[in-house]
């Protein structure tokens, strides 16, 4: 239940970020000396340098019975009423305010606990600079390399290189062709998901282990679907994909859950007026949704050769509960690691991704793992605080980095149960800084503050990827790299030997490649395509997205209404060509599972 909160007075109140942040420090080192006290943590953290001027202000530790007299001004807004109610999930209190704020103000909060004890901090609002949505927040190409940079992702509008697949039932479909070779392909270890583009079709892609399309899902309008993976959600799985615009190697769209019938269950949003950015959507065991965003503010860039009042792309992180699509947490590069810790050169006319985050895992303890690829480093960060607990590579590692065990303009960064760190390691961005890209795994010695590499997967013959990536331990102790815009996957023996690999044409590229399980039963009807020749008829058979095709049984018949069975066969890929001597006026095709139960009855379709 949402209820009104008056606002105090606070007339003559100035309260900068550091004081502000200082009183909550303050606070709640107070409120952690009684036992009956609750622990204070608050959103945006005081002293944020860009929260957006549609932010929530949250209590994530406290319910909304347990606040009062809560006063929210902003310096140039001045009172700001709203609603206060439950934040997603049922845990936390958060106040919706009914204006946005005024960017470049400072907000002041203040108030009191029912218990009695005091609170009150203040953070400043963004000055957002305005993007095409279409364009998504273009970074500088010279910031963010070749592939990363401004011209973003440029769908192909003809295959006159012949990179893409065509099938006579389902003539729409052109997903990119794949050549694959090596000695095991390893079944055991599921489909391989990822996704296209750069292609005449663009959008998220299922394969079987020997490369064969199983799904293939072409989005409208020059829209792209990145970070395909199949995730679980309360106990069930479904195959999960970003959806949206892309430019300068970020994107702007929604975070989409699809269901064993590729129907749209979930949405996730980014909240705060924000638009979800491609790089990460995992859903964590709370049933949350945690995504990357990216939004271009003015900052000061002078401690990097730019100018005091530059455009910056800061990297940002929400948690978002997935039931009810609120706002659960949120994090900003931008006022947490210095901005001159970047590697990504000196800034110029378009806004300075100084961090570019490039993947974000929820870890075991409830602090995030953040992998800021421009900063050639690993974070943990602490939820309740968004300080850094430890960082790993950068110019300012807490580990002393063993040989071999650096990395530069990184992708996937994640800490496996053991403890270790595996990451894609692109060695190539705004510059080269390695001859060839390579997964990783580092072990982390947390006592003594050292990190040593404990195997790499290096591709043979060798490439170098200056965007996208990435690296999944398989169950069976095998390892799968993808290895971004030079669209090659690999599988690598836990000691390192690569025993198979794959590959789209150029200029298809992916974003990241994992194997899963996958089952599907699509709600429409398998496709049939009837072609007479001098010995009888060819009909060829598909179903898009469906997996538990065992056979074919062809029908004909003199009309749609009047079809009889003539010939079979087993399934053969995407799409089975079935030979009869029937010369009948009309064919429609069946797909049987191994029991030889009917899937699905094509529509008949004339010779």
């Amino acid at each position: 239940m949402h209820v009104r909160v008056p606002a105090m007075n606070l007339r003559g109140l100035a309260v900068c970020a550091c004081a502000a942040l200082l009183l909550f420090i303050a606070l709640a080192a107070r409120s952690q000396g009684a036992a009956s006290a609750p622990r204070l943590d608050v959103l945006p953290y005081p002293g944020t340098p860009d929260a957006s001027p549609r932010t929530q202000i949250d209590f994530p530790a406290l319910a909304p019975s347990q606040l009062a007299n809560l006063a929210v001004s902003g310096s140039r807004s001045g009172i700001h009423h709203g609603a206060l109610g439950t934040m997603g999930g049922g845990r936390g209190a958060a106040f919706v305010p009914s204006k946005q704020f005024t960017a470049g103000e400072q907000v002041t909060v203040r108030g009191a606990l029912r218990s009695g004890t005091r609170i009150g901090f203040a953070f400043v609002i963004a000055r957002p600079v305005s993007m095409p949505e279409n364009a998504a927040t273009t970074a500088a190409s010279e910031n963010s390399g070749a592939v990363d940079g401004a011209v973003g992702v440029v769908h192909a509008t003809n295959d006159a290189n012949g990179f893409t697949r065509s099938f006579r039932s389902e003539s729409w479909l052109h997903p990119p062709i794949v050549s694959v070779s090596g000695t095991n392909p390893d079944p055991g270890s599921g489909d391989i998901i990822t996704d296209a583009h750069k292609s005449i079709q663009a959008g998220p892609l299922i394969l079987d282990p020997q490369g064969r399309p199983i799904w293939f899902d072409p989005l409208p309008g020059g829209q792209a679907g990145f970070n395909v993976m199949v995730q679980s959600y309360r106990r069930q799985s479904y195959l999960t994909f970003w959806q949206g615009f892309v430019s300068g190697g970020v994107g702007s769209g929604q975070d989409v859950m699809l269901d064993h019938s590729y129907r749209v269950v979930k949405t996730v949003n980014a909240a705060n007026g924000y638009k979800a950015d491609l790089h990460e959507f995992a859903i964590t065991p709370q049933g949350n949704a945690v995504i990357t965003i990216y939004a271009p503010v003015r900052a000061d860039l002078r401690s990097v050769g730019g100018s005091r009042n530059g455009t910056l792309l800061d990297s940002i992180v929400e948690e978002i509960n997935i039931a009810s699509g609120q706002l659960l947490w949120e994090w900003h590069a931008y006022g947490h690691v210095h901005i001159a810790e970047s590697y990504a050169g000196r800034p110029g006319t378009n806004p300075y991704d100084f961090f570019h985050i490039s993947s974000v895992q929820q870890l075991s303890n409830g602090n995030f793992l953040v992998s800021g690829r421009n900063m050639f480093a690993v974070y943990e960060i602490n939820p309740a605080t968004g300080k850094v607990v430890w960082v790993l590579g950068g110019k300012h590692s807490t580990f002393r980095i063993g040989s071999g065990a650096n990395f530069s303009w990184q992708h996937d960064a994640m800490m496996q149960p053991n403890g270790d760190i595996t990451v894609f390691d692109n060695g190539a961005g705004y510059k080269r800084t390695e001859s060839q890209s390579r997964g990783m795994r580092i072990r982390l010695n947390m006592s003594k503050r050292q990190a040593a590499l404990v195997r790499q997967y290096a591709h043979v013959p060798s490439v170098l990827s200056y965007s996208e990536g990435s690296l999944q331990p398989l169950a069976n102790g095998n390892v799968f790299v993808g290895f971004g815009n030079n669209p090659v996957f690999a599988q690598y023996t836990n000691t390192g030997k690569q025993i198979w690999t794959g590959n789209f044409r150029s200029p298809v590229q992916f974003h990241r490649a994992f194997r899963a399980g996958w089952s599907a039963q699509p709600t429409g009807s398998p496709y049939a395509a009837a072609s007479p020749s001098s010995s009888g008829t060819t009909v060829y058979a598909s179903w898009n997205g469906a997996t538990n095709i065992a056979s074919w049984r062809l029908l004909a018949g003199p009309s749609p209404g009047a079809l009889a069975p003539v010939a079979s066969r087993g399934f053969n890929g995407f799409e089975t060509g079935i030979s009869t001597s029937s010369a009948q006026a009309f064919f429609a095709v069946q797909a049987l599972n191994s029991s030889g139960r009917v899937l699905g009855t094509s529509a008949a379709v004339p010779r």
